[in-house]
Parts: structure tokens; sequence; C-alpha cells
């Protein structure tokens, strides 16, 4: 955790605590669920009062947006990392759908609760709710840049870059809600090679893909 130079003790010891209970929020809800867990059980895992909890989040569901808060501003610096480095197209897609795997098999647990519950508590929370859409946004905005980019050198089939990070997120996230619903022992992360290959051939010009030997589709 970063500071900056003229933080003062109150706002340290703020962000540790912060910290500190988002870090418990996630373990008890990734186990009970958002609807079933309790600020009382969430007050236990931080070790901290019930009610020192109400002096940083005013209630439950702004918290579990702190939560998904926490690991969307994560992933959202390591793709921006990636699109901002001097790799070539192609590879900086390999190395963002890298990212989102691993992510999704860290964050397992916490994943099945956000796909079950989190779409129903947006509307209830506009404050929260505006940082993880922004949030959201940026890391398609990324995306986007780098298929824009890939568009321009003659790498990637010429389509509406957004419309094509959403198709790509949403391939991305179908592999652990494949994982959720079939109960696979297998890591997320194993079917790497086959994202890739699936993202970067359908990318592909038909030119390219045809010299690569992928049929193409009728």
């Amino acid at each position: 955790m970063k500071f900056p130079k003229n933080a003062t003790k109150k706002q340290v010891l703020g962000e540790f605590r912060t910290g500190g209970i988002v870090a418990a929020a996630k373990q008890v809800i990734a186990v009970k669920g958002f609807a079933a867990a309790t600020m009382d059980e969430i007050a236990e895992a931080a070790q901290i009062a019930k009610g020192t909890i109400y002096l940083y989040f005013k209630s439950k569901n702004s918290l579990f947006e702190a939560v998904i808060t926490s690991i969307m501003e994560r992933l959202v610096a390591q793709v921006q990392e990636i699109q901002q480095s001097s790799k070539p197209p192609k590879e900086k897609i390999r190395r963002i759908l890298k990212a989102m795997l691993e992510m999704l098999d860290a964050e397992q647990a916490f994943f099945r609760v956000y796909v079950s519950e989190f779409p129903c508590l947006l509307p209830r929370s506009a404050e929260g709710s505006t940082t993880v859409i922004d949030l959201d946004q940026d890391f398609v905005t990324a995306i986007a840049e780098v298929l824009a980019e890939g568009m321009q050198t003659g790498d990637f089939i010429t389509e509406e870059p957004r419309k094509v990070a959403y198709v790509l997120r949403g391939m991305t996230r179908a592999v652990a809600i494949h994982k959720m619903i079939e109960h696979s022992s297998e890591s997320v992360l194993a079917a790497l090679p086959l994202l890739s290959n699936l993202v970067l051939q359908g990318l592909a010009p038909p030119l390219k893909r045809a010299k690569s030997g992928t049929p193409r589709p009728r």
C-alpha cells in the first residue's frame, strides 16, 4: 500500500483500517454470499467493532462495491500497463487475456458472488456504482486501444474496437462461468492457449488466417 509523502498519521491509519475491512469483507462474502454475510461477521473477521466499519462505509452494499473496486483497480492497472508497453498488439492481447484469467483464478470464490448478486446491487448505490462503472470503462478502453492499434497495423480485422473489447471480456468470463457451473477442478488458466487461439485467430484478417491454415468461416 503506497501513501503520499505528505500523508498524515490519521490518513495512513485510515487507509490501513479500510484495507483491512475490505479484505475481511471479501473473505466473508466469498464464503457466505452477499445476502447471507453480516456486518457482525465482517467485523469479527477484521478484528474490529462493528461500529468502526460504519465510520468508513455507509452500508454493506457500499462495502461490497469497495471490494469490487479494489479488485478492479488492480486489474485495470495491469491492463493499462500492458496497453502502454512497446509489445506488438497480438502479444498485448495474449498478456491481457492472461491477466484476466489470473484475476479470475485468484478471485474465483468472490467471482461466484459477483456473477449472481452484483448486477442486482448496482442501482442501489449511485456513488459506489459510479466508481465501479468508471473502472469498468477504463478497462474496456485500454483493451479497445490495443485492438485499434492492431487494426491500424493490419494484425486485426477492422471492427468497432469497443464492441470487440466487450466480446473479448465476455469470452474470458465465460471460462470462469464454465468452471463454476461444471464444477471443474481445472484452473481457469489452463484455458489460456484455447482462449488465445480463438481470440487471435478470430481477429486475424482473412488472408493471414488462410496462411496460418485456419479455415475461413462459411
